[in-house]
């Protein structure tokens, strides 16, 4: 912590995130109550490595990721994944909502040809609400209670 010192006292505020998708994610800084974000695509079980540009994002927030956290892959991850993958078919959002999720966070880019089915399926849900998105295809949804 000492190398990274003063960056380390508030990284949220310190860092470099002029990034669409940081600037995105620091919206979460704002959201009253509980948050637990979930970033899309949400990977297999086993191919934990590309979760982690989601969890290094987590710092303009400092909110609970689904997707891990400093370098960990929890164990609830590998259980979530196994619906999750399936992201947005309807089948992964009874796994958000058992889970607590309060958002998510889209990475169309990561959708490849798909990206725009992926927003018109997204926009047809009563259980999200768009907060924000940018040029680079980034969506940040609230989860909807009902």
């Amino acid at each position: 912590m000492a190398h990274t010192w003063p960056l380390a006292s508030a990284p949220h505020r310190l860092s470099l995130n002029h990034n669409s998708d940081a600037q995105l994610n620091a919206l979460l800084r704002d959201e009253p109550g509980d948050v637990l974000l979930a970033e899309m695509p949400f990977y297999p079980p086993d191919a934990v490595v590309e979760n982690g540009e989601y969890v290094l994002n987590a710092t303009g927030h400092w909110r609970p990721v689904m997707n891990g956290y400093s370098g960990v892959t929890p164990m609830s991850y590998r259980r979530h994944a196994e619906t999750l993958w399936y992201f947005p078919q309807a089948r992964a959002f009874p796994t958000l909502q058992a889970a607590g999720a309060t958002h998510v966070m889209v990475h169309l880019e990561k959708f490849g040809a798909e990206a725009a089915d992926v927003v018109r399926s997204l926009d047809g849900r009563p259980d999200l609400r768009l907060i924000a998105a940018d040029r680079d295809g980034h969506r940040l949804y609230r989860l909807v209670r009902e």
